[in-house]
């Protein structure tokens, strides 16, 4: 009977995920990642709940797709111009900036 071993260390667990070491890592010190303990100075995981938990997020994403098909960005967020800037918004900061430093500019220029 062949042991099949029931905890992978985090390049095993980079495979599985499909993330950087560095980002597998971090999130299995915030505790993102179900499963995951650190021994000594080596961070190991639970190959099942690894597993699990990809699935989970693969479904999530679906789920979130599938809501984004239902309602187009255009139908819900009445500032989208259809280029995927807030054209509202950000031309009103871009104009509110603008005329900032123009009185800026004046400020300076009646005071010297």
């Amino acid at each position: 009977m062949e042991l099949v071993p029931e905890r992978c260390t985090i390049e095993h667990a980079v495979l599985i995920i499909g993330l950087p070491k560095r980002t597998v890592q971090d999130m299995a010190a915030r505790g993102e990642l179900p499963g995951a303990a650190k021994f000594r100075r080596r961070w190991t995981f639970d190959i099942n709940k690894l597993r699990k938990f990809v699935a989970e997020e693969e479904r999530k994403t679906r789920r979130r797709g599938s809501a984004l098909i239902a309602r187009p960005r255009a139908a819900t967020n009445p500032s989208y111009s259809g280029s995927g800037l807030r054209a509202r918004n950000s031309t009103g900061s871009l104009r509110h900036m603008i005329q900032q430093w123009q009185r800026n500019a004046r400020i300076r220029t009646d005071g010297q």
